[in-house]
């Protein structure tokens, strides 16, 4: 009985190993990085000028990371951000935005405000901070930063903190965007019974128009100088939680997802979807990226060739993963989920990411470590 049971139990460690194996990244397509860092790494963002990714972590740092050298150049301490910020530079390369992360948000249908600062990214200091932001963004003009707080929109100057001008857009809810020309805003709203009756989807159909007033939300550009309404996206929309342009400003994407009351969720995770809107007249896309992250990272190559988003697995524990996408078809083209070092402890926090210049590799973090991802 013993030996069987040994036997069954070197089967059973056989049959794990083999299956960790059949999950591994091929040695070719995966190359893992040492900086140093033992802390989650929360966000990942390529510098202006092509040259330096910013490694921000829950340890307390910022690590910038040389493209051309493949090393460490300096970090930078950071304090009060338990699960590292989501990081933004300017145009410039002079600031970054830091925005706060919160372990999970268990409060599927709402979102969480949290607070967001603007670093110097030579010296690290702190130059502006602001609570209770559900968005926050660097204007184009790098002396400004964005924020929706509460009902309304929010300018501040960096160098002196004050508010320079605001205000309320009807019925504004979580997420706004500003254009990398600095003369558009986008922002998710409820919508108007008279909205409803302008988006072909569901203008002929009571049940969908009464769901939507109660449950769904609407896209509406604005002038950003001023503040007037332009057009709305006519297209219905799930809970909208974040929005941003796209580098040449052609497009926008909004993650949303289905509110729990219209569509019931399976554990902490939203299940969404990333849809894009052209933002030259609101006319929406048909190609949507799937994600089950409550709160994803997305964005386009360089190229624009490419479509990336973070996302999750849930298996016999919460996995992390990034989902790559043909940009213009939307067909999933390669997926990176953690599953593969079962000896360490990699499946905290969340995925993160930054497409390298060349537009051949990707440098994603999984827990605390580090690596660049062949893309072909």
């Amino acid at each position: 009985m013993i030996c069987l049971m040994r036997l069954l139990l070197f089967f059973f460690i056989g049959i794990v190993f083999f299956i960790s194996r059949s999950f591994a990244q091929r040695p070719e397509d995966f190359k893992v990085i040492d900086i140093g860092n033992a802390s989650t790494i929360s966000s990942i963002e390529l510098s202006p000028d092509a040259k330096t990714a910013a490694i921000a972590t829950s340890g307390g740092f910022i690590y910038l990371w040389d493209i051309e050298s493949k090393s460490v150049s300096r970090k930078i301490e950071l304090r009060d951000y338990s699960q590292g910020p989501y990081m933004t530079y300017s145009n410039d390369g002079k600031y970054l935005l830091l925005q706060q992360q919160f372990y999970t948000d268990f409060a599927l249908n709402k979102d969480r405000p949290s607070r967001a600062e603007v670093m110097e990214a030579e010296s690290g200091k702190i130059v502006l901070s602001v609570n209770d932001a559900h968005t926050a963004a660097l204007h184009p003009d790098n002396k400004s930063l964005v924020i929706l707080r509460g009902s309304e929109v929010v300018f501040f100057d960096i160098a002196s903190g004050k508010e320079l001008r605001k205000f309320s857009p009807a019925n504004v809810t979580n997420a706004m965007a500003i254009s990398p020309s600095g003369n558009e805003l986008v922002v998710s709203a409820k919508p108007f019974a008279d909205d409803l009756r302008n988006i072909p989807s569901i203008r002929e159909d009571k049940k969908a128009m009464k769901e939507a007033m109660k449950y769904r939300e609407i896209a509406v550009f604005y002038d950003a100088n001023t503040f007037e309404k332009k057009f709305m996206v006519k297209d219905i929309f799930d809970i909208v939680f974040s929005m941003h342009f796209s580098k040449d400003g052609s497009m926008v994407y909004l993650f949303n997802a289905p509110n729990t009351h219209l569509r019931a969720q399976q554990g902490a995770a939203r299940n969404g979807y990333i849809q894009a809107v052209k933002a030259a007249d609101g006319e929406p896309e048909r190609v949507m990226y799937s994600t089950a992250a409550t709160e994803p990272l997305f964005k386009e190559s360089g190229d624009r060739k490419y479509f990336a988003v973070t996302s999750i697995e849930q298996r016999f524990r919460v996995l992390n993963s990034i989902n790559l996408f043909d940009r213009e078809s939307g067909t999933m083209l390669k997926n990176f989920i953690n599953d593969f070092r079962i000896t360490e402890d990699v499946h905290a926090g969340r995925a993160s990411f930054e497409f390298l210049p060349g537009n051949e590799n990707i440098l994603l973090g999984y827990g605390s470590k580090l690596a660049i991802w062949k893309i072909n």
